[in-house]
């Protein structure tokens, strides 16, 4: 069986690089009821996961973090909210506290 951290790292990937897919998506992928999808997403692993993504910087061009968040979502972070399935809310304090640690 998959850890939730494992399939959170998936659900994090898939939101990555292809956009925000649906729950009922996911859960097909991954093979797992709805509800699970939903517990992960949001999650501390979640979380971790994006995290991660944006300290790597995968699939984008070497830039600093700072850089990379003021020329691609700065003026849109509800749109990168929404590519991640998080709230508004996750998704900025996510970006203060990798920023603030920079």
């Amino acid at each position: 069986m998959i850890s939730d951290r494992e399939n959170a790292k998936t659900i994090a990937k898939l939101c990555w690089y292809t956009g925000k897919r649906s729950v009922e998506t996911l859960a097909w992928y991954l093979e797992i009821d709805e509800d699970e999808v939903e517990s992960i997403i949001g999650s501390d692993e979640h979380l971790a996961a994006i995290e991660e993504l944006i300290r790597t910087r995968p699939n984008r061009k070497p830039v600093s973090i700072k850089d990379w968040w003021g020329k691609e979502w700065k003026n849109k972070p509800s749109a990168f909210a929404r590519r991640m399935m998080l709230s508004e809310t996750e998704a900025s304090e996510l970006i203060e506290k990798i920023l603030r640690s920079l």
